[in-house]
């Protein structure tokens, strides 16, 4: 029966990880960020009614942030006036 392997450091775990990726995107042909732009760009169509949609729900999110952070403060500012 063979001794159990010693627990390895972070510095070997983190180099045979690295390794590990770096063999399988070597021997990987067709996939990986390639095959992610070539996918996306064959499928991705993107309306201008959805780029003013992301951009009004943008804005919207932000000022939603920024009144609810001016209530918030207000509210936590009279509450330790009072006390």
């Amino acid at each position: 029966m063979q001794a159990p392997e010693p627990m390895p450091s972070y510095e070997q775990l983190v180099r045979r990880s690295y390794r590990s990726l770096v063999g399988a995107l070597r021997s990987c042909t067709d996939c990986g960020w390639e095959l992610s732009r070539r996918t996306w760009a064959e499928n991705a169509r993107l309306a201008w009614t959805e780029a003013l949609l992301f951009l009004l729900c943008a804005v919207g999110w932000t000022i939603a942030r920024r009144v609810a952070s001016r209530y918030f403060f207000r509210v936590s500012r009279i509450q330790i006036e009072e006390s």
